[in-house]
């Protein structure tokens, strides 16, 4: 079996609020090799998408109209599983707003999470609240495991709740856990 490689947080944006999070989750993790991708990318290229395994994958959409993913998760989401598959861990996280589609809430999130559980892979760690606050009540299901944030509403408080959510999931695990930047 081939060594793994680091990390790879691999995602879909638009608007490239769900890029940002995602190297927020990179700067994060400090971990040498960290690979951040975009899957529109594949629209241009099918072969740009990163090769190997990984000691962990980091998945993450925006959450659209009535709680819907991002549109490249259906259209490349199948090329993805392969990494999903051999990773050690995976960990998930959604965008949404919470303000103005309380009953969606990080909808993309919850389709993301059953792709992965349907692809036969279990993601790592507890719902955890947006930085914005707690989930809104009333949740019209259990949120999956996974990150669900408001980013456009409170940018100042992602990067602490991001520590906090990969350390919560990491655990002790000195490769990958999230470290304080020193100041």
């Amino acid at each position: 079996m081939a060594e793994r490689r680091g990390a790879l947080i691999v995602y879909a944006t638009t608007s490239g609020a769900t890029a940002e999070v995602a190297r927020l989750i990179a700067d994060a993790l400090r971990h040498p090799d960290r690979v951040t991708f975009d899957l529109r990318n594949l629209d241009v290229d099918a072969t740009l998408l990163p090769p190997g395994q990984f000691e962990l994958v980091v998945a993450g959409t925006p959450t659209y109209g009535k709680g819907d993913w991002h549109s490249a998760w259906q259209r490349h989401g199948g090329r993805v599983v392969p990494l999903l598959r051999s990773a050690a861990r995976v960990m998930l996280f959604g965008l949404g707003d919470a303000r103005g589609h309380a009953a969606t809430f990080a909808g993309g999130l919850r389709m993301l999470h059953d792709f992965v559980v349907e692809a036969g892979v279990r993601p790592l760690g507890p719902p955890q609240p947006s930085p914005a606050g707690r989930v809104p009540d009333p949740v019209p299901v259990p949120p999956p495991a996974g990150l669900a944030i408001e980013y456009r509403r409170n940018r100042r408080a992602a990067p602490e709740a991001i520590r906090e959510w990969l350390s919560a999931c990491l655990g002790d695990d000195v490769a990958l856990r999230a470290e304080r930047p020193v100041i």
